[in-house]
C-alpha cells in the first residue's frame, strides 16, 4: 500500500516527530510522519508504521498516544473505516456524536479472522475516513482541538482522520525558522469575529502582510498588489485553492472552483464562449425582456402597497418589493434561463432562487457538520433539492437533443449551445462523457457564482443611489441621450455609449467590493515583496480590495505616504464636509473616473486588463483615475486574476448596465426606510429585505420631450 498521511477536517495531520515521542497534530508533516499500515492480523488490529524509521504509533494506558520502536499487541489499533467523509451522516453512540463504522473493509477483517489468516494486508479500496480504536481499551484516537492526539471513549466527526495518500506538498522542513510578518495568532480558533464584521476587516493592519489564525489555520493576510498578483499567477505552482471545508462539500470537488490542471483548463475552454462578448450581445434581447418584466412587477407591487396603505400612509411595507430578494431573483433568472438554458417557468425560478439563498448561507459555515438546524445542514438539504431539480432539467435537455433540435438559450440560438448543453457534450481525455453527478456539481457552482455576486452589486448600487439624486439625474440624462441617438432597445452598441454609468459601476466596485477576500494555500514556501516568508502549507488570505485602497492616487490624502514608504492606513476617514473635498477617496464620486475610448474586449477572459494598464500610464490629475470603458485598472481585482479569473466578468458588466439603464429610464425609485442595517456575512442582508417604492416615469420626465399621447 502507498504511504499515507492522516488528516482531520481542519487540515491538521497526525504527527509524531516531537522529541518526547507524543503524537500531536500539525498542519504540515514531514516524511517521518507519513505511515504505512504495517500488518492486518487475524485479531483485527493494525499498526501505523513510520515510512522513515519504522516506529509505530502506540496507544498507552494513561490515555496518551506515543511513538515506539515496536507495538505490543495491547498497543495496536483497530481500524474502523467510515463510508463517508467527516461531517456527513452521524449517529449517536456512547454519549457522543460519531460516524457509523461500517464498510466492506470491516467485513474483510471479519472474514480474515474467521479463516484464521495472518498478515492479511488492508484491502486496496481503503475508505477515506477512519476511526482508530485501541484494541484492549476500546478507546478511540481523538484529534483534540488544542493540537494534541489522545484516547477518548467516543469521538466526534471533527476528531476522526482522513487517509491521504503520500501528500508530498505537506512535508514540513525540519528546524527551519521563518521570518514571519507581524500579527496576532489567536488560539485555538481565531478569526471568528470576521464572520460577523466582514472579511475586509482582516486587512486593517499596517504594512502589506500580517499573520493571523483563522479557524485554527495559520494564515498570512496579504494586501500588496504585486504579492496578490504573484499568488494568482502562481496557481498550481506555489499556490492552490483553499476554500473552507463547507464550501468544498457543497460546491463539490468537480466544480470549476475546485477543478485543477487539465480538467480545469478544459472546463474554461468549454464554458468561456458562453461568456464572450459576442455571446453577451446575443443575450441582450432576452436580458432586456427579463429586466422589463421585473421592473413592471416592482411597480405593480408598489401600487398595490400604496393603495392598501391608504392616502399619506407611505404604503404597506409588507407588499412593497423587497430588493434583497428581487435582485437575486432577477440575476438568477438571467443565469438560469438565458445562459444555462434551463427550462424554468417564473414560479420555478422563484422556488430555485429561494433554495439557492438557503444554500448560500451555509457555504462558509465554520463547522461543516450535519448538526440539527445549522446553516450547513440546511444548505445540504437545499443542495439535495437543487440536484433533484437539475435531474429533471437534464432529462428535458436530453429529450430535446434526441429530437435533433438545435441548441437554444431562452429561445435564442447559440453556437455550441447553452452551458448545460455544453456540459452534456463534454468528453474527458478517454472520450467518456461527464457523469450526471459531475454535471450537477458544475451546474450548481455556475448558477451560484453567476447570480449571487451580481445581485449583491445591484443591491449595493441601490443603497448608494437612494441618497444620491444627483447621480440618478445624470444617469437619467445619459440614458435619454443614448435612447435618442440609438433607439430604446438595449444593444451592445448602446451599452458602449454609457460612460457615466460605466464610471458609477467602477466607483461602486472600488468602495464596495463584492468579494473582499480570496483564500489560497501555499503549496511551496515563498517570499513576499517586503521580505516576509510564507511557509509551505500556510493559508493565504488575499485582500483583493486592498490594492485600490493602497493606490498611489490617494497619496495626497495620506500625507504623501504610500506602500514604498510608510503604508497607508486601512482606509482614510471621510471629510466632515464632503463638498469641501469631493475627490476624497472615502467618498462615492463617479467623476473621479476619466472614461476613455472603448477598450477592445473581443477576448472575454481578462478583457481590459492590458488596456487598463496602458491608461494608467497617462498620469491623470490628483484624485482621478483614467480608465477605458468596460475595463478596470490593474489594481482593481474585482474579478480575481490568473487562471481563475472570473469567467462571468463580461456578463456581470452587462447585467448591471442593463438593469440600471432600464430602471432609471422608466422608473422612479426610493427606499421605504431611512435607516437600514446592512450585514455582509454569510450573504448580503438588508433590514426588512430592503423595501423600495418603484413608480413608472412619464416619458417626458426622463427624455426631456413631451409625451405623444
Amino acid at each position: 500500500m502507498a504511504p499515507m498521511a492522516f488528516r482531520t477536517w481542519r487540515g491538521t495531520h497526525l504527527c509524531v516527530s516531537n522529541p518526547n515521542g507524543l503524537v500531536t497534530q500539525y498542519e504540515l508533516i514531514g516524511p517521518g510522519e507519513v505511515f504505512v499500515l504495517d500488518t492486518y492480523r487475524h485479531d483485527g488490529t493494525v499498526a501505523l508504521k513510520s515510512c522513515l524509521d519504522g516506529r509505530h504509533v502506540s496507544a498507552w494506558n494513561d490515555g496518551t498516544v506515543r511513538r515506539v520502536p515496536q507495538c505490543e499487541s495491547w498497543q495496536r489499533l483497530t481500524l474502523l473505516p467510515l463510508p463517508l467523509d467527516p461531517g456527513l451522516e452521524e449517529v449517536t453512540r456512547a454519549g457522543g456524536i460519531v460516524q457509523a463504522a461500517a464498510s466492506a473493509t470491516a467485513a474483510a477483517a471479519a472474514a480474515a479472522a474467521a479463516e484464521g489468516r495472518a498478515n492479511d494486508k488492508l484491502p486496496a479500496t481503503a475508505p477515506r475516513s477512519c476511526e482508530w480504536r485501541s484494541a484492549p481499551h476500546r478507546t478511540f484516537l481523538s484529534a483534540r482541538m488544542g493540537g494534541g492526539v489522545k484516547q477518548a471513549p467516543a469521538v466526534g466527526p471533527w476528531e476522526v482522520f482522513t487517509l491521504v495518500e503520500d501528500p508530498e506538498h505537506t512535508w514540513r522542513p525540519r528546524a527551519e525558522k521563518y521570518n514571519l510578518p507581524p500579527g496576532k495568532m489567536d488560539w485555538p480558533i481565531g478569526g471568528l469575529q470576521f464572520f460577523k464584521t466582514g472579511f475586509r476587516n482582516l486587512f486593517h493592519f499596517s504594512g502589506l502582510a500580517a499573520k493571523q489564525r483563522i479557524l485554527g489555520k495559520r494564515t498570512i493576510c496579504i494586501r500588496g498588489f504585486k504579492d496578490i498578483k504573484a499568488v494568482f499567477n502562481g496557481e498550481g505552482d506555489f499556490a492552490e485553492v483553499n476554500w473552507p471545508p463547507a464550501t468544498r462539500a457543497l460546491l463539490g470537488e468537480r466544480s470549476v472552483t475546485f477543478a485543477t490542471g487539465a480538467y480545469h483548463r478544459s472546463l474554461r475552454r468549454l464554458l468561456g464562449p458562453c461568456f464572450a462578448p459576442a455571446a453577451i450581445d446575443s443575450y441582450l434581447p432576452s436580458l432586456e425582456c427579463i429586466v422589463e418584466r421585473y421592473c413592471a412587477q416592482w411597480a405593480d407591487a408598489t401600487a398595490a402597497a400604496v393603495e392598501k396603505g391608504g392616502a399619506g400612509s407611505g404604503g404597506d411595507l409588507a407588499l412593497l418589493p423587497k430588493m434583497q430578494k428581487e435582485a437575486r431573483l432577477l440575476t438568477f433568472d438571467v443565469i438560469a434561463t438565458v445562459v444555462a438554458g434551463l427550462r424554468l417557468d417564473p414560479e420555478q425560478v422563484r422556488e430555485v432562487s429561494d433554495t439557492f439563498d438557503t444554500f448560500t448561507r451555509g457555504l462558509f459555515f465554520p463547522v461543516p457538520l450535519r448538526l440539527p438546524g445549522s446553516p450547513f445542514t440546511k444548505a445540504l438539504d437545499a443542495q439535495a433539492k437543487i440536484y433533484s431539480i437539475l435531474d429533471t432539467q437534464l432529462d428535458i435537455l436530453l429529450a430535446t437533443a434526441a429530437t435533433g433540435q438545435p441548441p437554444t438559450t431562452n429561445g435564442q440560438s447559440l453556437a455550441g449551445g447553452s452551458i448545460m448543453e455544453r456540459l452534456l457534450g463534454m468528453r474527458d481525455d478517454e472520450g467518456k462523457p461527464l457523469s450526471r453527478e459531475a454535471i450537477k456539481e458544475l451546474a450548481v457552482n455556475l448558477l451560484f457564482a453567476g447570480h449571487e455576486t451580481t445581485a449583491a452589486s445591484f443591491i449595493r448600487l441601490l443603497l448608494v443611489l437612494r441618497s444620491r439624486p444627483d447621480v440618478v439625474s445624470r444617469l437619467r440624462a445619459e440614458q435619454a441621450a443614448v435612447a435618442a441617438a440609438q433607439g430604446e432597445a438595449v444593444t451592445g452598441s448602446s451599452l458602449r455609449c454609457m460612460p457615466y454609468l460605466d464610471a458609477v459601476i467602477k466607483e461602486l466596485w472600488r468602495l464596495e467590493p463584492v468579494v473582499p477576500m480570496v483564500p489560497r494555500r501555499a503549496r511551496k514556501g515563498f517570499k513576499l515583496t517586503e521580505g516576509w516568508d510564507v511557509p509551505q502549507g500556510w493559508g493565504l488570505a488575499l485582500g483583493i480590495s486592498e490594492p485600490m485602497a493602497l493606490h498611489p492616487t490617494w497619496a495626497p490624502w495620506a500625507g504623501g505616504k504610500g506602500p514604498a514608504g510608510a503604508p497607508f492606513p486601512p482606509w482614510l476617514p471621510p471629510p466632515a464636509d464632503p463638498a469641501s473635498d469631493p475627490l476624497h477617496p472615502a467618498l462615492f464620486n463617479p467623476d473621479r473616473w476619466r472614461i476613455e475610448a472603448h477598450a477592445d474586449t473581443d477576448e472575454g477572459e481578462g478583457a481590459g486588463e492590458g488596456a487598463g494598464a496602458r491608461a494608467a500610464d497617462a498620469s491623470p490629475p490628483p484624485g482621478t483615475l483614467s480608465c477605458p470603458l468596460n475595463a478596470l485598472p490593474p489594481e482593481m481585482l474585482v474579478f480575481g486574476g490568473g487562471v481563475r479569473r472570473c469567467l462571468g466578468a463580461n456578463l456581470a458588466w452587462a447585467e448591471l448596465k442593463v438593469v440600471t439603464a432600464l430602471l432609471v429610464r422608466r422608473y422612479d425609485f426610493a427606499a421605504a426606510l431611512e435607516d437600514m442595517e446592512v450585514s455582509v456575512f454569510p450573504a448580503l442582508t438588508v433590514s426588512q429585505g430592503f423595501p423600495m417604492f418603484v413608480r413608472p416615469l412619464s416619458s417626458e420626465l426622463w427624455t426631456g420631450r413631451k409625451s405623444s399621447t
